[in-house]
């Protein structure tokens, strides 16, 4: 096949649509900003928006979107128990995970959440808009945009799990105290009050299921170990931008629209 055989596939579709987007994300000016990138391809509409998962729940169910990019960390729930809802109730909708968090337990996380891809939150808003094209089958992946598989190790522990259920501050404040740093050093090298600290504290120890502070060190510990065994690695040798999720042999199953999100 010559050069003038070759057919851009961008932003076909059998009913010349673009891809219909659905942004779930708390941080607002976040949210407002990548509508509007989003927006301003012929390619690509955002047709909703939602902060919480409660209201995720219903207007996608209303849109039923092509694409569904989707945080982590919502005020009201786990946005991969939301992926993992869609995923079931929903399967020709894809999902795209939107993190900040390059850790192997969040990418494992999705990968049995059922999540399609993860990209993180720092890189540029071009390789977001080549997932979403990718996804829902409209182009193949730029040549730039470096893609990995997650290593699903045999040592995976139930600490990585936990771990990914913290926001990114606890785990910024959980890092340092498994680091040896007291309530107050925390406190001052994150910028915030020594209470804050302590509630934060609290709220770890929650999710954690642990009794302690020094129990909740000791998960963070373990868990940081395992992810330094098996960190993802791009082929060039560099931090990953996107992770490739494959879902095979796990994940939620998939019966059907049996209900709605």
């Amino acid at each position: 096949m010559d050069e003038s055989e070759v057919i851009d596939l961008t932003g076909t579709d059998p009913d010349g649509r673009p891809v219909a987007v659905f942004l779930v994300e708390d941080h607002v000016v976040l949210r407002q900003s990548l509508a509007l990138v989003v927006d301003g391809e012929d390619d690509l509409q955002v047709v909703g928006e939602a902060e919480r998962v409660t209201q995720a729940r219903f207007r996608i169910r209303a849109t039923r979107p092509d694409v569904v990019v989707l945080d982590v960390h919502l005020p009201d729930g786990s946005g991969l128990d939301l992926c993992a809802t869609i995923r079931r109730e929903l399967p020709s909708t894809r999902i795209v995970v939107l993190t900040g968090d390059a850790a192997p337990a969040v990418a494992d996380a999705a990968v049995e959440a059922g999540a399609d891809a993860l990209v993180l939150k720092h890189v540029g808003c071009d390789r977001l808009l080549d997932e979403l094209r990718h996804v829902t089958g409209r182009a193949p992946r730029s040549g730039d945009t470096r893609v990995v598989r997650p290593h699903r190790s045999p040592r995976r522990s139930p600490e990585q799990s936990a771990i990914a259920r913290l926001t990114d501050q606890e785990r910024q404040v959980l890092d340092l105290v498994a680091d040896g740093r007291s309530n107050r050093e925390v406190a001052a090298q994150l910028f915030l009050a020594e209470k804050t600290v302590k509630n934060y504290m609290t709220s770890i120890m929650r999710k954690l299921d642990v009794p302690s502070r020094t129990a909740a060190a000791l998960v963070a510990t373990r868990a940081r170990f395992t992810r330094e065994q098996c960190a993802p690695v791009a082929e060039d040798g560099q931090d990953p931008v996107c992770f490739v999720l494959e879902r095979t042999g796990s994940g939620p199953s998939v019966p059907g629209n049996r209900d709605a999100v």
